[in-house]
């Protein structure tokens, strides 16, 4: 459980610096990060410019 706690706060800080959208879209539908949903959003779009293109 801590472990995934860790993992989450530092996908979290990545996520801040690097794509801050995707922080936003998951906390305005609800859906933490380490939920399913993140995760195929994570998966498909790696990156801002593929998360753009989406």
């Amino acid at each position: 459980m801590w472990n995934r706690a860790q993992l989450i706060n530092q996908l979290r800080s990545h996520l801040k610096q690097y794509c801050p959208a995707a922080l936003a879209i998951f906390a305005v539908r609800g859906v933490g990060l380490d939920s399913r949903e993140a995760r195929a959003v994570l998966a498909v779009a790696p990156d801002p410019a593929t998360a753009a293109r989406l």
